[in-house]
């Protein structure tokens, strides 16, 4: 095997356990459907380190969903600990569930 054929399969790999991982939260958490459709979204448009940065306002509108909803709908996330907000306001997608790029406290490598 070579080392690039070795790369894919590892890639394959991680993508098989994170979209099992992903599943699993869904069903024990048992998001509603917009939830879900949310949840799909911010990883889309996450920056690394799975920091969120945006207008929810936006972001709703965008999917069809009402203010009030949204509000509903976010409380949920970080109720099921999807959503991660730290003491700056700062809001994040949780780690375990899925990372984008290096994550906060992570050593660089040399």
């Amino acid at each position: 095997m070579t080392t690039q054929e070795a790369g894919k399969a590892i890639s394959s790999l991680d993508i098989q356990q994170n979209t099992s991982a992903f599943l699993s939260m869904i069903d024990e958490c048992k998001l509603t459907r917009n939830e879900i459709r949310l949840t799909l979204k911010i990883i889309e448009m996450m920056r690394f380190g799975n920091l969120v940065k945006t207008s929810w306002a936006s972001v709703g509108e965008s999917l069809g969903i009402k203010r009030n909803n949204m509000t509903r709908h976010l409380k949920a996330l970080k109720e099921a600990h999807i959503l991660i907000e730290d003491d700056g306001g700062n809001v994040f997608l949780n780690p375990q569930i899925i990372a984008k790029g290096k994550i906060l406290g992570g050593k660089k490598k040399k």
